[in-house]
């Protein structure tokens, strides 16, 4: 299979898919007296403009890419989905920078049914497989701060299941490759883990478990990681950051 080389472009647009964590733990303070889905929300919120203000020529929008934000607590909902010209013309409200707010934070508790984000996602994604035989590998992004709990299941089951629904979407082929699945878990920023090249480096439950449903950074990918970002990411390294604080955050999903 190839490695990620289609480009992006307006006759070959690419899908990328972001499922945020909207669990009760998420409104524990982050940084800048800003909560964790606040400030989580506030970097994908600024990170969608940016896409779409590196993608306008004078008025008009090129539609490069597609994107889904896909929330979970014990529901799962679709918060946005578009092109690039549609996004941008969505009536939100806006943060004092004049940045939209097309997704906004939480404030109540919930559970954490990553399992039925990863469902819908694999839905869309095999959807887009068909409709769009001929476009780049699509992407996911999962941004969480914890483990899947749902159903009053047990860690174990949640995980086994969870990883379960990962493995059929890791099954799936395009012309281009492998869809990428990356993981960043909020967190205080110590004992971080980031791009581990095995799961020597995740020492308990919840890393391995991050380890198990990601996959490795394509080639392409990780020259920008490290040229752009100056991350290390070396060849073969699964996409996730383990206990990321707020910079480690903004950076993974650039």
């Amino acid at each position: 299979m190839h490695d990620h080389v289609m480009k992006w472009s307006s006759a070959h647009p690419g899908l990328i898919i972001f499922l945020l964590d909207q669990s009760g733990s998420m409104t524990q303070p982050y940084v800048n007296n800003e909560s964790r889905s606040e400030f989580a929300c506030k970097a994908l919120n600024v990170l969608i403009d940016d896409i779409i203000n590196r993608n306008s020529s004078g008025f008009k929008i090129k539609d490069r890419c597609h994107i889904a934000v896909i929330g979970y607590n014990h529901n799962v909902s679709c918060l946005l989905s578009g092109y690039l010209s549609e996004i941008e013309q969505m009536d939100v409200p806006e943060y004092e920078d004049n940045v939209p707010m097309w997704i906004k934070p939480i404030y109540e508790d919930g559970a954490t049914n990553m399992k039925a984000a990863f469902e819908m996602a694999k839905d869309i994604v095999e959807k887009w497989i068909v409709t769009c035989p001929d476009k780049p590998a699509p992407v996911i992004i999962n941004i969480s701060d914890g483990h899947p709990y749902y159903n009053q299941l047990d860690l174990e089951n949640c995980i086994k299941q969870t990883e379960a629904v990962v493995e059929q979407i890791k099954a799936l082929n395009t012309k281009d490759g492998k869809v990428s699945i990356f993981n960043i878990m909020i967190g205080n920023g110590c004992d971080v883990i980031k791009f581990p090249l095995n799961d020597e480096a995740c020492d308990n439950a919840e890393s391995r478990f991050l380890f198990n449903i990601s996959t490795i950074v394509p080639e392409s990918y990780r020259k920008e990681a490290e040229s752009k970002y100056g991350v290390v990411c070396e060849q073969g390294a699964r996409g996730v950051i383990y206990q990321a604080n707020d910079t480690d955050l903004v950076s993974f999903i650039r």
